[in-house]
Parts: structure tokens; C-alpha cells; sequence
């Protein structure tokens, strides 16, 4: 690629402007710099997009704070926080070797469960019809998408029976209901829903983390029961991570309003867009987040702003269908910064080590980590 192409290429990167090729083609070429130990020279067009864009990624222990230099092509416009290399830190490769073996990115896998029991991996289904419900075309209409499309609307009654969509470790899949509201369900996660919504409510069940984008209907509130919480909106978009394996219920609202309450006081609270409602047993909190950080996994990445590595590890169990043992560990140490979630297993366990802080073993699908 001659300089000028690879200009043009970066300058698209760092304005949200790649395909998830392009994207990955970049993050793999810094991170083949970043194994080769090479230096980033003041004349080459990647020193000048890093000078221009000044970004950072970088990893906090405690009240420390430690820099290096990192290329720009790691970066993104609107968060600035991702690692930078400092001229006080000698600059070195990782020092662990990643197995040879490359684990692959997840992607679109999910499974239909019908009331009646009858499964459809929507993984391998075909563009299409998948079934038939009472008044209800269920379509693939298109990779990683299903659509409950609504075909006799004279059926108005409530349907008792429960659907469920569940996707796996390393799956992904983005749900219509048949209200219009679009719902993007995230690795490891499973949501139930009705054939047909209530007349005074549409409800729904969440397991794991999901994105939602609320059709509106004053008349029709919308709520996702977790096991935490309660979350009514009217129309709205918003992000819920519910993990079995994590401590803390987290709600982030994007945009309009909702009200979410426990399930142990029944406390109620309203969020406002750009605030997150934290809820473990019976301890509410709320507090203004970069929301970006929140659905980065909607939009292919992953974005880590002060988080530890033990909550990093865990997102990267569930993407790549691996297990995590920690050997050995030191003082709480957390990181920031941002990979395309297309890269292998490979390239963010390569971004990690780079910091000099942390080294992966990696033996078949088991991530050994040693701090």
C-alpha cells in the first residue's frame, strides 16, 4: 500500500468511516509493528495521524499512572483515553508468546426456542422464513437478524406463550419484535418474549446483556424484567448488562427515559440520557458514563475505559468461547482502550501484554494470565 493510500486509510479509521475489513486490517498492522518492535519514525504517516489525533491508551494501578507511546491507528475520535507510550518506560515487544493456534472472532449465532419446544439454529438458517406463529411470519430477512412480522393484525389477543432467543458463547444477533422494537442481544444472553404483547403492556425477560430500541406506544409501556430489576420505558433506547457472572446490574440510558426499579426494595428511579443505574443486591446507584463505552459492543468493539482486567477477561470469555484462570495476581490494575471485536483472540491479548503489566499462556481454549 503506497503512503498516500495509507493515509486516506487512517484518516477513515480515525473518523468512524472503515468497513469492519478495513478496520481490521489497520489494528492488525499496528499490532505487527507492535510484535516486530518496530519505531514509528517522525516522517511516516502514522506519526502524524497519532500527532494530530493525540491519543491514548494506557493502564492505571492504584494512584499510579504509567505512559507509553502508542500509534494513533488504535484510536478513535470521540473517547480519548487509549495507551501511550512514554519516553520514561524502556519500549519493548511482548513478552509472551500467544499460541500459534488462532482462536477466530464470534459472530451471528443464535438459537429459536418455541413455547412448544421446537429449536431453529438461526446460525445456519437460511435467508427466509423460518416459521409460522398464530398471525406471525418468523423471517431470517437478512445475516444476523430475525423479524417477527406481524401478517393477520384482527388477531389481537395476548398470546401466554413464551418464545426464547439465546445466543452461545462467541453469538450475537439483532431481534424485531413485533411491536417494531429492535433488540440487539449480546454473546451469552438469552430474552424471552410473547407471541403477541398484553393489551396494557409489552413485556419481556432478559438474561445477560442487550441493547433496545423501543418502538413508541404511550398506551403500551415496555418492560424488561431482569433479575435484578425492573425497566419500563415508553419508547426509548438503552442498554442493560445482566450477567449471571457479574456482580453489578448495570442500565445506561441513550436517549428519552426510563424508570427501573429493584426487585428486593422496589425502589423506583427515573434516568436521564447519559446516566447508568448500577444495582448489586439491595444498593442503588446512578451516575453519569460515556455511554459510548456501554454499546461499543453493538457497534463491533471493544472499549475499556479504567476497567479491571479480571471484567475484561470475562467479555473476552463470552466473545471468543474461552475459559480464564488467573495464576497469579498483583494489586488491582485497570486498563483503557479500544479493539475492533472482528480482530482474533490474538490481537487483544497482544494490545494487553503490551503494557508490560500483564502475559497470557494460551493452551488450546484455556487463557492461562500471570500479572
Amino acid at each position: 500500500m503506497d503512503n498516500n493510500k495509507a493515509e486516506k486509510l487512517l484518516e477513515r479509521y480515525n473518523k468512524g468511516k472503515c468497513t469492519i475489513e478495513e478496520k481490521k486490517l489497520v489494528e492488525d498492522w499496528y499490532l505487527h509493528m507492535l510484535n516486530k518492535n518496530e519505531h514509528i519514525t517522525a516522517s511516516s504517516e502514522l506519526y502524524k495521524v497519532k500527532a494530530k489525533l493525540d491519543s491514548r491508551l494506557f493502564y492505571q494501578r492504584k494512584s499510579r499512572v504509567f505512559y507509553r507511546y502508542a500509534a494513533a491507528i488504535l484510536a478513535f475520535a470521540t473517547f480519548t483515553g487509549i495507551l501511550y507510550y512514554s519516553r520514561d518506560l524502556p519500549q519493548k515487544a511482548p513478552n509472551q508468546k500467544i499460541d500459534n493456534k488462532e482462536i477466530a472472532a464470534g459472530g451471528n449465532k443464535a438459537i429459536l426456542i418455541l413455547a412448544d419446544g421446537k429449536q431453529f439454529d438461526l446460525g445456519s438458517s437460511k435467508i427466509g422464513t423460518i416459521t409460522q406463529l398464530s398471525g406471525i411470519k418468523v423471517d431470517c430477512d437478512t445475516v444476523g437478524q430475525i423479524t417477527f412480522n406481524v401478517q393477520d393484525r384482527s388477531l389481537k389477543s395476548f398470546s401466554e406463550k413464551m418464545n426464547s432467543i439465546v445466543t452461545p458463547k462467541g453469538g450475537q444477533y439483532k431481534i424485531i419484535l413485533e411491536d417494531g422494537t429492535n433488540i440487539w442481544l449480546n454473546a451469552q444472553s438469552m430474552l424471552k418474549f410473547p407471541e403477541r404483547f398484553a393489551k396494557d403492556n409489552r413485556s419481556v425477560e432478559l438474561v445477560g446483556e442487550a441493547y433496545f430500541e423501543v418502538a413508541k406506544n404511550r398506551n403500551k409501556p415496555f418492560i424488561v424484567r431482569t433479575k435484578e430489576q425492573n425497566v419500563k420505558v415508553l419508547g426509548t433506547h438503552f442498554n442493560i448488562s445482566s450477567y449471571a457472572d457479574e456482580r453489578i446490574a448495570r442500565t445506561t440510558l441513550i436517549e428519552g427515559s426510563v424508570s427501573v426499579s429493584d426487585n428486593i426494595s422496589h425502589r423506583s428511579v427515573v434516568l436521564k440520557p447519559g446516566e447508568q443505574i448500577l444495582i448489586s443486591g439491595n444498593t442503588i446507584a446512578v451516575k453519569k458514563v460515556d455511554t459510548q463505552v456501554d454499546v461499543a459492543w453493538k457497534e463491533g468493539d471493544f472499549i475499556f475505559k479504567n476497567e479491571n482486567i479480571e471484567s475484561i477477561m470475562r467479555k473476552v470469555s463470552r466473545w471468543y468461547q474461552v475459559d480464564v484462570d488467573f495464576i497469579s495476581k498483583k494489586e488491582d490494575i485497570t486498563f483503557s482502550g479500544m479493539i475492533s471485536k472482528s480482530n482474533n483472540l490474538s490481537a487483544i491479548l497482544t494490545m494487553l501484554e503490551s503494557t508490560g503489566q500483564i502475559k497470557f499462556k494460551l493452551t488450546g481454549r484455556r487463557i492461562s494470565i500471570i500479572m
